[in-house]
C-alpha cells in the first residue's frame, strides 16, 4: 500500500527523532503520529530557548530604564557635585590631598565606573553609538590615570 511506502522514508530521516523508531511490523498511522510527536517535542525546546532568550534581553531593558531613570540621573549629578566639591577643596586648601577627600574620590570613581560598566552591559553595542557614551568612558578612564 501507499501508506507503509511512507514509513520508511520517514524511519530513515535524517532528522527523525522518534521514541519508538520504526520497524517492519510499525503500523503507519502510529508511524505517521510518532514523527509529528517528535517534531512538536522539537518545537517545544525551539520555544523554551526563544523564552530564555527573551528573559535574557527583559533583564537589559529593565536595567537601561532603570539607568535613564531620573532618580539615577539625579544621583549621578550628585556625585558630580561632590567629586567637583572635593576638587574645589583641595585646590582651596593645601593643594595637598587628606585621606578622607582621597578616599571620597576613590569611591566617586568607583560608582562612575561601576554605572559605565552597567551601561554597557544594558545596550550593548548600541553603546558606542553614543558621543556622550565616548565622552563619560574618556573623563572616567582618564581619571583612572
Amino acid at each position: 500500500s501507499a501508506a507503509a511506502a511512507v514509513v520508511p522514508q520517514i524511519a530513515g530521516s535524517k532528522g527523525a527523532k522518534c521514541k519508538y523508531g520504526f520497524g517492519s511490523k510499525t503500523d503507519p498511522v502510529v508511524a505517521v503520529h510518532e514523527r509529528r510527536t517528535s517534531r512538536c517535542e522539537e518545537d517545544e525546546d525551539a520555544d523554551r530557548q526563544l523564552k530564555t532568550l527573551d528573559a535574557d534581553s527583559y533583564w537589559r531593558e529593565d536595567l537601561e530604564k532603570l539607568l535613564d531613570s531620573l532618580m539615577t540621573n539625579v544621583l549621578i549629578m550628585l556625585l558630580v557635585l561632590v567629586d567637583v566639591g572635593n576638587v574645589l577643596v583641595t585646590l582651596l586648601g593645601t593643594g595637598e590631598d587628606t585621606l578622607i577627600q582621597t578616599s571620597i574620590t576613590f569611591v566617586v570613581l568607583g560608582l562612575f565606573l561601576t554605572e559605565l560598566s552597567l551601561r554597557m552591559l544594558a545596550i550593548g553595542a548600541r553603546f558606542f553609538k553614543s558621543y556622550w557614551n565616548w565622552f563619560d568612558t574618556f573623563v572616567i578612564y582618564a581619571s583612572l590615570g
